[in-house]
């Protein structure tokens, strides 16, 4: 210091500048708002669950009805094309034992199906396994979209009804009489209709899945595209 010199006065000094801390930035970023931060403190936006999660939409469920009613309706032509293979082989090359005849329908069942002969039971089991199939099939066809599906599945159902109680009353009945014959008609005739009517389900499905979903209006708006104005259409304006 100079001699006659005044010492410095350290209200005159210019005030000291600090350099920002991480602390201080972080805290300018809270009071500046998440959209404002700067970007070396942004944070990612958290990833929402349901965004990763797919959803089931309403056409999928839909499919998924109608895949499971072709599948059940494609099995059931199955079991019926072998329950009428054995309904043939019964009718004739298997003499029914004489217990079961005159004893009822449900009595006359119960015994083809405990005693025999094998393939009477075998006949019998598979028409009890056919009718569960009908019964599931007729539950799975309100689960879609078609009329005409749930209408031949409930016909196939009473097909089946009426070919196993036609069944048991050949048990039942006398052999070598009309009484017989006309059993084993009907029950011929009613599995036919009930093939036919799974076969329906079958044909009603495939087609539905060839045929083109219908547009909504917005599709049909973007398929159209912008509508472009005229030179007839600017003077009217």
């Amino acid at each position: 210091m100079a001699p006659g010199s005044k010492p410095p006065n350290p209200a005159d000094a210019d005030p000291p500048t600090y350099l920002p801390t991480r602390r201080a930035e972080s805290a300018a970023a809270i009071e500046l708002g998440p959209d404002k931060r700067p970007p070396a403190l942004r944070e990612a936006p958290p990833v929402s669950d349901t965004a990763a999660t797919p959803t089931t939409t309403i056409d999928d469920e839909h499919v998924l009805a109608a895949r499971r009613l072709r599948d059940f309706s494609f099995a059931q032509v199955i079991l019926l094309v072998l329950q009428t293979v054995l309904g043939m082989r019964v009718n004739l090359f298997v003499q029914v034992p004489a217990d079961d005849q005159g004893k009822g329908l449900l009595s006359s069942f119960g015994n083809a199906m405990s005693k025999g002969p094998a393939e009477i039971a075998a006949h019998a089991g598979f028409g009890l396994l056919v009718f569960i199939n009908a019964c599931l099939l007729v539950v799975f066809s309100l689960t879609v979209r078609g009329v005409s599906d749930k209408l031949v599945s409930v016909l196939g159902w009473l097909a089946i009804a009426g070919a196993a109680a036609s069944g048991a009353s050949f048990l039942n009945a006398t052999p070598d009489t009309s009484s017989t014959n006309n059993a084993s008609f009907v029950m011929a005739l009613l599995t036919m209709v009930a093939v036919a009517c799974y076969a329906w389900n079958l044909f009603a499905i495939a087609k539905a899945n060839t045929e083109p979903a219908p547009e909504t209006g917005a599709q049909a708006e973007t398929q159209a595209g912008p509508e472009v104005e005229t030179d007839d259409d600017a003077e009217q304006a």
